[in-house]
């Protein structure tokens, strides 16, 4: 069982990961099944080691769409998550508002 820390940059940037009602929080912790804690801009993830590091690349993920002024709303949360799950956050930092549709394969269109 492993435990990390993950830190939001400001309160903002948390509220934007946590989700109306920690939406995305559930989301998150149903898709790695780990339990995600917040408490102001720190989430606590705590679950077996590699479930956490795959949370930990998709919150990471997140915070890198906020940084590149993309709107972290619903579809991209799912995105990030997604992208976690097969071990391919690093499409994240590809990830613009210009992009449209990505094919089943991930390339964008």
């Amino acid at each position: 069982m492993a435990e990390k820390i993950f830190e939001a940059l400001t309160n903002d940037i948390a509220l934007l990961i946590a989700g109306p009602f920690n939406k995305h929080i559930s989301e998150m912790e149903k898709a790695f099944g780990v339990s995600v804690v917040c408490r102001g801009t720190e989430f606590k993830v705590s679950g077996e080691d590699e479930s956490v590091k795959r949370t930990l690349s998709a919150l990471n993920a997140m915070a890198d769409l906020h940084a590149q002024g993309t709107a972290l709303d619903d579809q991209s949360i799912g995105y990030c998550i997604n992208m976690a799950q097969t071990g391919d956050v690093d499409k994240v930092k590809n990830f613009n508002s210009d992009l449209v549709l990505l094919t089943a394969k991930g390339k964008p269109i």
